[in-house]
C-alpha cells in the first residue's frame, strides 16, 4: 500500500475515532441523566429500563469499533495495516474503504482453505506496500 493511501486511511481512522469518542461521552452523559430522572409509575421505570439497556448495547458496540480503530492504528504503526491477520493476503483497498479497521480480507473461506493447507504456519503482516508471504509447503 502506497504512503499517500496509509494517510488516507490513518486520517479516517483518527476522524472516525474522534467522533466514536465524542459519542460515547454525549451518551455517558446521557446515562447519567437517566440515573437522575428515575421516578415514576412502573410503565415510566420500564421504559427508563428499556433506554438504559439500549444505550449500554450501542456504546459497547461503539467501545468495540473504537478497539478496532486502535488496532489498526497500531498496525499502521507496525507495518501491518492492509494485510490480512488470517492469511497474509492484502486487504482489498474497496474493503478497507468501507471499513478501514478491519483485520481480515472479504473471503474468510480463503483464510480457512490457506489455514488448513499450511499447518503450523503462522501468518505473519508483511510490510506496508509489499506482498505479503506466501508459506510454503515443504516447511
Amino acid at each position: 500500500m502506497n504512503k499517500k493511501l496509509l494517510k488516507q486511511f490513518e486520517k479516517r481512522l483518527l476522524g472516525e475515532r474522534e467522533k466514536l469518542l465524542a459519542k460515547l461521552s454525549l451518551e455517558k452523559e446521557a446515562f447519567v441523566d437517566l440515573k437522575r430522572n428515575e421516578v415514576g409509575d412502573i410503565v415510566d421505570k420500564a421504559f427508563t429500563q428499556w433506554e438504559k439497556d439500549r444505550a449500554s448495547d450501542i456504546s459497547e458496540g461503539d467501545k468495540r469499533v473504537l478497539v478496532e480503530i486502535d488496532r489498526a492504528l497500531h498496525r499502521m504503526r507496525t507495518g501491518g495495516y492492509g494485510v490480512c491477520i488470517l492469511c497474509n493476503c492484502d486487504i482489498d483497498p474497496m474493503r478497507l474503504e468501507a471499513l478501514p479497521w478491519t483485520q481480515t480480507c472479504v473471503d474468510p473461506r480463503r483464510c480457512r482453505a490457506n489455514k488448513a493447507a499450511n499447518p503450523g504456519v503462522k501468518p505473519t503482516a508483511a510490510p506496508a506496500g509489499k506482498p505479503a508471504p506466501t508459506p510454503s509447503r515443504s516447511e
